[in-house]
């Protein structure tokens, strides 16, 4: 008996989810995870602006940061030890990177909330990765996509883990 798609949504059974039991019938042209190398994609990017950007493997072994590629697009003039400082301030290790460039030269980047705490602790490293790329006669917005309640939760529970240890 063939079961609908609609039916295919109610089963209790995940092994028939469409994901698990459908099969591409055209042959398999190329491997998807050797179509392209980080590298690169990212050369595209430095190669742009040589003065302003360089790729960097300090996350490498993935130490930095479990959840970033090993090689990451960042300011040429920020340091490796700079950017561990600023991993270390930002949540899940999540320093800032360069996600994208406009041919304009707007850029995106990416990172996680930074760990201020209950006292708006600062971290001269991050500030320096983040005034970096938003230098003299730059402009720039950074945008915190959690809500009010969110941001303040987080702080609140910060503090309640300081008076605890």
């Amino acid at each position: 008996m063939g079961l609908s798609t609609l039916g295919l949504g109610d089963s209790e059974d995940v092994r028939l989810f469409y994901p698990f039991f459908y099969r591409h019938m055209s042959p398999i042209l190329e491997d998807g995870w050797t179509a392209f190398t980080p590298e690169t994609e990212y050369a595209h990017l430095v190669n742009s602006l040589p003065d302003e950007w360089k790729i960097s493997y300090v996350n490498k072994d993935f130490g930095v940061c479990p959840t970033y590629p090993s090689a990451v697009v960042v300011p040429k003039s920020i340091d490796d030890e700079t950017i561990i400082a600023a991993a270390n301030f930002r949540e899940g290790g999540r320093f800032p990177v360069l996600s994208y460039r406009h041919e304009g030269g707007s850029v995106l980047m990416r990172s996680s909330q930074p760990m201020t705490g209950p006292n708006s602790k600062r971290c001269k490293e991050d500030e320096r990765l983040i005034n970096s790329v938003l230098g003299p006669g730059k402009r720039g917005y950074i945008i915190d996509t959690r809500t009010q309640t969110l941001a303040q939760t987080a702080k609140v529970q910060l503090n309640h883990c300081f008076m605890k240890g």
